[in-house]
């Protein structure tokens, strides 16, 4: 159904295609539909027609099966990283972002604010980001290490050339970073192959988004 038409119905039938779309993808996992609705829901907060689920949307699943990283993991993964893989991992600890808007960076963006840092001399930069899935504004923090960083691999991939990739049916949406070229799928097998690099301990399933919920973790101590 194209937007407008969507925009033009009243909130009850609104609602009423909202929860048909969730109950007709029980096969997705329950937090993509989740994310879904909560994306729908954020763009309809914007225009002031929030749905009114009445508590029939679906409740997110905790995270019970993957791995916390500790400031030790970190370090050791850190260590064994090529340049790429260690600007990889500092910013995304820097940050604390999910893995779309990670990839989504631009060279430019990242290239004026490091320059910036470089002439001023600056151990932080600080910049403000729109979190496109709920539309909340946030601010972004390079630290020092990420400086140095993504400076080092900006300045060593100045002349990259970008892979090709076989597009098919499953990865022609995919994601693909300007800056790092890599996808999603990538940035997990490098984790992985750092991880075990690394030979730290796992509890469970080594990904990116872990890496923001160690950043939470330590707002949250902090």
């Amino acid at each position: 159904r194209p937007v407008d038409e969507f925009l033009k119905l009243d909130p009850k039938d609104m609602r009423h295609l909202a929860l048909k779309y969730q109950n007709e993808n029980e096969s997705l996992k329950r937090n993509t539909v989740y994310g879904v609705l909560t994306a729908l829901n954020s763009f309809l907060h914007y225009l002031d027609m929030p749905i009114d689920f009445k508590g029939k949307r679906v409740k997110p699943m905790p995270d019970l099966d993957s791995h916390t990283f500790s400031n030790g993991d970190l370090s050791k993964m850190f260590d064994v990283a090529c340049t790429k893989e260690k600007a990889i991992l500092s910013l995304g600890c820097s940050l604390g972002w999910e893995i779309s808007a990670f990839l989504e960076l631009t060279r430019e963006f990242l290239q004026s604010h490091v320059n910036r840092a470089r002439s001023e001399n600056q151990k932080f930069v600080y910049f403000i980001s729109q979190r496109r899935k709920t539309g909340a504004a946030r601010l972004g923090v390079l630290n020092p290490t990420a400086i140095e960083w993504v400076g080092k691999w900006l300045d060593e991939s100045q002349d990259m050339q970008k892979r090709k990739r076989k597009q098919n049916r499953k990865t022609r949406d995919h994601l693909e970073s300007e800056v790092f070229d890599i996808t999603e799928g990538g940035v997990n097998k490098m984790l992985r192959r750092l991880a075990k690099d690394a030979q730290i301990v796992k509890t469970g399933r080594v990904h990116f988004h872990r890496l923001r919920g160690w950043v939470m973790s330590g707002l949250s101590r902090a």
